[in-house]
């Protein structure tokens, strides 16, 4: 399963618990797409970068 949705981030660092995910960091839109992922997910990133 793959969640896609819209959110913003209100600062420059992240705070997460350690059980929630293994890695945070900023990426490019160009990063994003090297990445593992859904065909319908290039879409979205599209739709994201408007």
């Amino acid at each position: 399963m793959t969640v896609a949705y819209l959110c913003s981030l209100r600062t420059s660092s992240f705070l997460l618990g350690e059980d929630e995910v293994l890695e945070t960091r900023w990426a490019t839109l160009a990063e994003l797409t090297e990445l593992d992922h859904h065909e319908w997910i290039d879409q979205v990133l599209t739709d994201a970068a408007r």
